[in-house]
């Protein structure tokens, strides 16, 4: 198995908070995860398991994303893109072919509140990670839960890694369980420094005036909430 790509400071590990193929978070009530049915993917935190999930929270955001194979890896697709959810949402993928087998990866890193070189897939440029290069840093732009707040900013945060593999003669990747080529208790390790992240960007309120009185909404989500819920009381006044 790769050592599994996030450098992790010492005394400090990953926490595994949506397996793949799952319905659910593993914890439903408090998961840094966004609930789907069909996860092509893992979803993981760092920090230690006696943390709160505010202080997970904190330290995962801004920790390094690497290229963990001993092949080197090229750049398919890395940018921030607002066409995914509310938010601008980062995300790179790489792919590499191990030439002892033949056998090609692509690895999806989403999530991400930067990316270390940006490129799209119609782009005409070559980008070449090598072992621990650093592709970007976690974040929790996109859909996540829970939701970060101004108060919060960087709840939610958590890096979905993706692996898809095709073996010689396959036309078409197959996404598997990152956990079987990764080895969640054997990251990347950095050394103990202190990174201060800029705050991520949160989204202006939304305000909405119903039947006379203003309501606030801090994402399209609760918009909506508000919106139906002004709609059934709308029936009842007409």
């Amino acid at each position: 198995m790769y050592n599994f790509p996030i450098k992790v400071p010492q005394g400090q590990q990953l926490i595994l908070t949506q397996p793949f193929r799952s319905r659910s978070p593993v914890d439903i009530s408090e998961a840094l995860s966004i609930e789907t049915i069909d996860h092509n993917g893992v979803d993981v935190c760092v920090g230690n398991i006696n943390d709160s999930w505010d202080t997970i929270s904190e330290k995962t955001w801004g920790k390094e994303c690497v290229w963990p194979f001993p092949f080197q890896g090229v750049v398919y697709d890395s940018r921030v893109s607002s066409q995914f959810g509310a938010k601008d949402f980062a995300r790179c993928q790489i792919d590499g072919t191990d030439p002892a087998t033949g056998i090609q990866y692509s690895i999806i890193y989403l999530h991400l509140s930067s990316v270390t070189n940006t490129k799209s897939p119609v782009e005409n440029k070559t980008i070449v990670y090598n072992q621990g290069d650093v592709i970007g840093r976690i974040g929790n732009n996109g859909f996540v839960k829970p939701e970060p707040t101004p108060e919060k900013p960087l709840k939610g945060s958590h890096l979905h890694e993706g692996l898809g593999i095709k073996k010689p003669g396959e036309i078409n990747f197959t996404m598997v369980d990152p956990l079987l080529y990764f080895d969640i208790n054997n990251p990347f390790r950095s050394e103990e420094v202190i990174y201060t992240p800029p705050p991520p960007e949160i989204l202006p309120s939304i305000r909405l005036e119903i039947l006379g009185n203003q309501m606030m909404a801090t994402n399209p989500t609760q918009a909506k909430i508000i919106l139906a819920v002004a709609l059934f009381l709308k029936s009842f006044n007409s």
